[in-house]
Protein backbone atom coordinates (compact mmCIF):
# COMPACT_ATOMS: atom_id res chain seq x y z
CA UNK A 1 0.00 0.00 0.00
CA UNK A 2 1.28 3.39 -0.59
CA UNK A 3 1.21 6.30 2.26
CA UNK A 4 -1.40 8.19 0.98
CA UNK A 5 -4.62 8.13 3.03
CA UNK A 6 -7.64 6.52 2.11
CA UNK A 7 -10.65 7.58 1.14
CA UNK A 8 -13.99 7.42 2.96
CA UNK A 9 -16.59 5.30 1.57
CA UNK A 10 -19.73 6.55 0.33
CA UNK A 11 -22.89 5.69 2.55
CA UNK A 12 -25.27 3.12 0.91
CA UNK A 13 -28.44 2.53 1.08
CA UNK A 14 -30.08 -1.52 1.98
CA UNK A 15 -30.32 -1.75 -1.47
CA UNK A 16 -26.41 -0.54 -2.44
CA UNK A 17 -27.36 2.20 -4.05
CA UNK A 18 -25.57 5.83 -3.59
CA UNK A 19 -27.27 7.86 -0.63
CA UNK A 20 -27.07 11.43 -1.64
CA UNK A 21 -27.61 14.16 0.59
CA UNK A 22 -31.34 15.72 -0.45
CA UNK A 23 -32.80 12.43 1.02
CA UNK A 24 -31.34 13.55 4.54
CA UNK A 25 -34.75 14.95 6.10
CA UNK A 26 -34.68 19.06 6.44
CA UNK A 27 -36.69 21.02 9.09
CA UNK A 28 -39.35 23.01 7.86
CA UNK A 29 -37.04 26.81 8.23
CA UNK A 30 -34.54 25.25 5.59
CA UNK A 31 -37.49 23.92 2.91
CA UNK A 32 -36.57 25.93 0.24
CA UNK A 33 -32.62 25.95 0.91
CA UNK A 34 -30.45 24.16 -1.17
CA UNK A 35 -28.96 21.03 0.16
CA UNK A 36 -25.14 21.92 0.98
CA UNK A 37 -23.93 18.85 -0.92
CA UNK A 38 -26.34 18.91 -4.09
CA UNK A 39 -23.93 21.57 -6.67
CA UNK A 40 -25.56 23.13 -9.65
CA UNK A 41 -26.56 20.61 -12.46
CA UNK A 42 -27.05 17.69 -9.95
CA UNK A 43 -30.06 16.19 -11.24
CA UNK A 44 -32.12 15.86 -8.61
CA UNK A 45 -33.20 12.00 -6.90
CA UNK A 46 -36.02 10.25 -8.67
CA UNK A 47 -38.83 9.32 -6.87
CA UNK A 48 -38.26 5.68 -6.75
CA UNK A 49 -34.67 6.03 -5.66
CA UNK A 50 -36.30 8.17 -2.80
CA UNK A 51 -38.81 5.76 -2.06
CA UNK A 52 -36.13 2.66 -1.69
CA UNK A 53 -34.02 5.53 0.77
CA UNK A 54 -37.19 6.06 2.67
CA UNK A 55 -38.72 3.01 3.93
CA UNK A 56 -40.22 2.00 7.19
CA UNK A 57 -39.45 -1.15 9.09
CA UNK A 58 -42.38 -1.99 12.08
CA UNK A 59 -40.69 -2.56 14.79
CA UNK A 60 -41.26 -5.90 17.07
CA UNK A 61 -44.08 -5.56 19.30
CA UNK A 62 -42.83 -5.51 23.39
CA UNK A 63 -44.49 -6.44 26.47
CA UNK A 64 -44.25 -3.80 29.00
CA UNK A 65 -42.71 -5.21 32.31
CA UNK A 66 -44.24 -4.20 35.63
CA UNK A 67 -42.32 -2.76 38.50
CA UNK A 68 -42.44 -6.16 40.62
CA UNK A 69 -40.96 -7.65 37.63
CA UNK A 70 -38.38 -5.19 37.49
CA UNK A 71 -37.33 -5.08 40.58
CA UNK A 72 -36.79 -9.04 40.89
CA UNK A 73 -34.65 -8.63 37.44
CA UNK A 74 -32.79 -5.89 39.33
CA UNK A 75 -32.47 -8.04 42.45
CA UNK A 76 -31.25 -10.83 40.45
CA UNK A 77 -28.80 -9.09 38.91
CA UNK A 78 -27.60 -7.42 41.21
CA UNK A 79 -26.86 -10.73 43.03
CA UNK A 80 -25.33 -11.74 40.09
CA UNK A 81 -23.04 -8.85 40.42
CA UNK A 82 -22.08 -9.59 43.95
CA UNK A 83 -20.83 -13.10 43.14
CA UNK A 84 -18.64 -12.36 40.44
CA UNK A 85 -17.37 -9.20 42.03
CA UNK A 86 -16.08 -11.47 44.79
CA UNK A 87 -14.77 -13.48 42.34
CA UNK A 88 -12.89 -10.85 40.83
CA UNK A 89 -11.52 -9.60 44.43
CA UNK A 90 -10.54 -13.25 45.42
CA UNK A 91 -9.09 -14.29 42.19
CA UNK A 92 -7.16 -11.04 42.03
CA UNK A 93 -5.35 -11.19 45.92
CA UNK A 94 -4.55 -14.48 45.10
CA UNK A 95 -2.41 -13.14 41.91
CA UNK A 96 -0.82 -10.38 43.43
CA UNK A 97 2.60 -12.33 44.15
CA UNK A 98 2.66 -14.14 41.39
CA UNK A 99 3.52 -13.57 37.53
CA UNK A 100 0.55 -14.71 34.94
CA UNK A 101 0.53 -16.71 32.12
CA UNK A 102 -1.13 -15.72 28.95
CA UNK A 103 -4.41 -18.01 30.05
CA UNK A 104 -4.60 -17.00 33.13
CA UNK A 105 -4.36 -13.15 31.95
CA UNK A 106 -7.37 -14.34 29.60
CA UNK A 107 -8.89 -15.54 32.44
CA UNK A 108 -9.04 -12.38 34.74
CA UNK A 109 -10.15 -10.44 31.37
CA UNK A 110 -13.01 -12.51 31.07
CA UNK A 111 -14.00 -12.40 34.53
CA UNK A 112 -13.73 -8.19 34.70
CA UNK A 113 -15.45 -8.56 31.71
CA UNK A 114 -18.49 -9.99 32.62
CA UNK A 115 -18.65 -8.00 35.61
CA UNK A 116 -18.65 -5.14 33.56
CA UNK A 117 -21.61 -6.75 31.46
CA UNK A 118 -23.59 -7.43 34.98
CA UNK A 119 -22.53 -3.35 35.99
CA UNK A 120 -24.09 -2.47 33.05
CA UNK A 121 -27.15 -4.73 32.72
CA UNK A 122 -27.75 -3.42 36.66
CA UNK A 123 -27.83 0.12 35.80
CA UNK A 124 -30.00 -0.37 32.45
CA UNK A 125 -32.24 -2.50 34.37
CA UNK A 126 -32.56 0.16 37.79
CA UNK A 127 -32.69 3.21 35.12
CA UNK A 128 -35.65 1.57 32.65
CA UNK A 129 -38.14 4.31 31.87
CA UNK A 130 -40.95 2.07 33.98
CA UNK A 131 -38.66 2.34 37.32
CA UNK A 132 -39.91 3.60 40.12
CA UNK A 133 -37.94 6.82 41.95
CA UNK A 134 -36.78 3.98 44.88
CA UNK A 135 -35.33 1.53 42.22
CA UNK A 136 -33.55 4.64 40.00
CA UNK A 137 -31.71 5.32 43.28
CA UNK A 138 -29.63 2.05 43.93
CA UNK A 139 -27.03 2.85 41.80
CA UNK A 140 -26.23 5.36 43.84
CA UNK A 141 -27.30 3.70 46.81
CA UNK A 142 -25.56 0.65 46.43
CA UNK A 143 -22.14 3.07 44.84
CA UNK A 144 -22.23 1.84 41.63
CA UNK A 145 -19.99 3.68 39.75
CA UNK A 146 -17.06 3.65 42.52
CA UNK A 147 -17.80 -0.29 42.03
CA UNK A 148 -17.07 -0.01 39.25
CA UNK A 149 -14.12 1.54 38.64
Amino acid sequence: KTGSPQRPRTPQTRHGQLMSSSSHRRSPQHKGQRNPGQHHGQPKQSADAAASTSELFRQPDTRSISSDQLAAEVQGIYAGLVLLESKCIEYDSTQKETDLSQEQYHALISLHRSLLHEHHDFLLASQHPSASAALRRLASKYFMPARMW
